[in-house]
């Protein structure tokens, strides 16, 4: 690509089209985590569905559940969604136990069920560095791109370390900035996560209906999921490419704005 043509295309998108911003209505985002408690103030009302993910002999099966949250990752995640997106509906998908770890097959069914299902947004702030797991995690994240559900994942914690399935570019990658402003995020260009976000010292509900400062990639990766549910609220039409895009050109100008623009090549 020639130099600066990747910012003249990002400046031709419409103003409009830039400016437009919902508050989350008529949003499906999956939670792909370790649940959500839904009796959190702050979450009240606005999980409409839990399910898990367990055992089926040699497979794996996805059930309705009891709603709760094994570890208290999911419920952040939720709650920093909601937070952007407020009338947003939250889909928990439990995949993680209680120290936060769980299996790479249960990820593939929760990405299985929640693009059959209808999710328009999967929040999948985990990941693996089990090289078995890459073919299939990409074959996944490429089929909700064909089926208009965009993916929004969390990189790893370890600078230069790769996880999937993050590293694939039909999805939005997400790395953690110390930015204090929840609207606040910026695209870097050349990046391998194109999307910084805030990621340190972030205030998030926690179980039991409190709250608890977190740190990491995984709570950078629901304020970009909740800036793409306003996206998709405004304009239902959105293919993934088009609010890459339009998320590129707003990190760049949030940049511009805030002194740390770099040239889009």
């Amino acid at each position: 690509m020639e130099p600066g043509a990747l910012r003249r295309f990002l400046e031709a998108i419409p103003p409009e089209l830039l400016a437009a911003r919902g508050d989350g209505a008529g949003v499906r985002v999956a939670v792909i985590d370790s649940g959500v408690d839904p009796l959190h103030p702050a979450l009240l009302g606005r999980v409409e569905r839990s399910v898990g993910v367990a055992r089926d002999g040699t497979g794996w099966r996805v059930d309705d559940v009891e709603p709760g949250d094994a570890a208290g990752h999911g419920t952040a995640c939720a709650g920093i969604v909601l937070r952007l997106a407020p009338a947003a509906r939250i889909w928990s998908v439990r995949v993680l136990g209680e120290e936060a770890r769980g299996r790479g097959g249960a990820l593939l069914a929760a990405l299985d069920w929640a693009v059959a299902s209808g999710a328009h947004v999967l929040n999948v702030s985990l990941g693996t560095r089990n090289p078995e797991l890459a073919d299939p995690l990409r074959a996944r994240i490429d089929r909700a791109y064909r089926a208009n559900a965009i993916v929004v994942a969390a990189a790893s914690n370890l600078p230069g370390q790769r996880s999937f399935p993050s590293i694939f570019t039909s999805l939005i990658a997400v790395d953690g900035a110390a930015i204090e402003d929840p609207e606040r995020f910026y695209f870097r260009c050349g990046a391998e996560s194109e999307i910084e976000a805030p990621g340190i010292y972030v205030c998030a509900p926690w179980p039991g209906g409190g709250e608890k400062l977190v740190t990491g990639t995984s709570f950078a990766c629901p304020h970009v999921s909740g800036h793409v549910a306003r996206l998709l609220s405004a304009n239902p039409g959105l293919r993934p490419f088009q609010v890459k895009t339009i998320l590129y050109a707003a990190g760049l100008e949030h940049a511009r704005r805030d002194g740390r623009a770099q040239e889009a090549a």
